[in-house]
């Protein structure tokens, strides 16, 4: 019971952009599934199936190209980060500690 509310409190620790191009990534390889594949597959013509490959390449890299901190370690290095990025990191006090 205890790892289920770690896990739990993790995945509450991730950004809502992640879920979101998660999200969109699923859709997009679930709309490419059903297009071709599935087994009502529609009757989409040319221009529909120009628009949903499109859509899903775009999430697709989207979803690959940018950071999806997903584990404590990652999510760490994200803090990290921004504190270095707002300049509120001194090293000469941690050097000399």
């Amino acid at each position: 019971m205890e790892k289920i509310r770690q896990i739990k409190k993790r995945l509450s620790l991730v950004s809502t952009g992640t879920w979101l191009r998660l999200g969109m990534l699923i859709t997009g390889a679930m709309n490419a599934y059903v297009k071709n594949i599935g087994p009502m597959s529609p009757a989409f013509d040319k221009t529909q199936k120009i628009v949903s490959f499109i859509v899903f390449v775009i999430a697709a890299a989207v979803a690959y190209w940018k950071n999806n901190s997903f584990t404590q370690a990652a999510l760490d290095c994200d803090k990290m980060m921004k504190v270095l990025k707002e300049g509120k990191y001194d090293r000469q006090n941690k050097e000399n500690s």
